[in-house]
């Protein structure tokens, strides 16, 4: 029979710790390598990210350089429509005290336009100008009735009243000129009657 001697407890945690400790570094190396795959990975996902926003930010460089250049036009344009602005203020006031001037003027003007006007419309019928002075402008006189639609005379159905001839007369008168109107002779006596009425 053969007797193995027993490790001591030094051996055996000495053991258990070597055996231990190459599975653990073992592990860790594996790790290691996979955790550098990793590692490589997210690098280059960043190296390109960083490159992608530099790319980006030259654009919005570039944008913004414009943008600037636009506000220096818009700044330009902003003080040359001040200054237009300025101008017409004192043109207008300019103009405000030409018409405060000219004000008066104008009103005495309109009320003597509206004095001639009133006098050259003024005649026999709304003055007391005499007829002979309105000329051969005489205001038509407009009839104030309205049209009834009827024909001017005697409506159909309407029965005439004039006067009848009579032809019995109570009195007859006999009328003779003087003298002929066309030879001045008093001697002519004029044949034929005339009947009227």
């Amino acid at each position: 029979m053969i007797a193995y001697a027993r490790p001591t407890a030094h051996q055996r945690t000495r053991g258990i710790g070597l055996s231990h400790l190459k599975k653990i570094k073992n592990k860790d190396s594996t790790a290691d390598s996979k955790e550098q795959g990793h590692s490589n990975q997210d690098i280059s996902e960043l190296m390109e990210r960083i490159c992608s926003l530099e790319e980006e930010i030259k654009g919005l460089q570039k944008d913004n350089k414009d943008l600037q250049n636009e506000n220096k036009g818009l700044q330009k344009e902003k003080k040359r429509l001040e200054d237009r602005n300025k101008d017409l203020e004192i043109e207008n006031e300019v103009f405000k005290k030409a018409l405060e001037t000219k004000g008066i003027k104008i009103s005495e003007l309109l009320e003597e336009i509206a004095e001639l006007k009133r006098r050259v419309n003024m005649n026999s019928s709304n003055s007391s100008k005499p007829p002979s002075t309105d000329g051969f402008k005489k205001p038509r006189t407009r009839s104030l009735r309205k049209r009834s639609g009827r024909r001017p005379g005697g409506q159909p159905g309407h029965k005439g009243h004039n006067m009848t001839i009579h032809h019995e007369p109570d009195s007859i008168v006999l009328h003779h000129p003087s003298e002929c109107n066309g030879c001045l002779n008093r001697d002519h006596s004029l044949n034929g009657i005339q009947m009227r009425q």
